[in-house]
């Protein structure tokens, strides 16, 4: 979406967010339908024995808008990571690609295997950051009955449960697997 965006505004790099906002907004779209599947395939083994039977079960059980009831919740997670794995990556290479290039052991091992890897990381981690609140989310709309009220209930139940910190539970553990991935 960056060239679609590039020349929106004068601003290039906000039209980099916007086009980084909107990804993430059409990736939520897309892996609604994916993730109410695949939290009812584990939930219940037996449901069906393919994905694509259980996406057609669902349907039929509960209309063909039901695998977007979590979009809301969906879009928490996946536009903030988005948004900050694109525009942190682009950040980082950009600067890492002019900061390497006099080195000589990079140079010999190659500035396009050296700079996508030495931004992956920290790209990796401060999209965990901003998205974790939006997966803990996910994780308890699709744990059970809470997953029948607003967004806004749903937040106030994990914050006056657990505190704003409540929002954040996991993030050490996801910390290390989302960049190892």
């Amino acid at each position: 979406l960056k060239p679609i965006f590039a020349s929106l505004t004068p601003y290039i790099k906000f039209n980099f967010v916007l086009a980084a906002g909107v990804a993430g907004g059409l990736a939520s779209i897309a892996l609604c339908p994916a993730e109410e599947v695949r939290i009812r395939q584990v939930a219940d083994p037996g449901y069906a024995s393919s994905s694509i039977g259980a996406f057609v079960r669902l349907v039929q059980e509960n209309g063909p808008l039901a695998s977007f009831r979590g979009v809301s919740v969906m879009l928490s997670k996946q536009v903030p990571y988005t948004m900050v794995k694109q525009v942190t990556f682009d950040l980082l290479t950009s600067k890492l690609y002019i900061v390497l290039a006099g080195v000589p052991w990079v140079q010999a091992t190659g500035l396009n295997v050296v700079v996508p890897v030495a931004a992956a990381v920290p790209t990796a981690m401060l999209s965990c950051v901003v998205s974790h609140p939006g997966d803990t989310l996910l994780s308890a709309f699709y744990k059970g009955s809470s997953s029948r009220g607003s967004f806004a209930s749903l937040v106030g139940g994990i914050v006056n449960k657990d505190g704003i910190g409540g929002l954040l539970r996991g993030l050490k553990v996801r910390l290390f697997h989302v960049p190892v991935i």
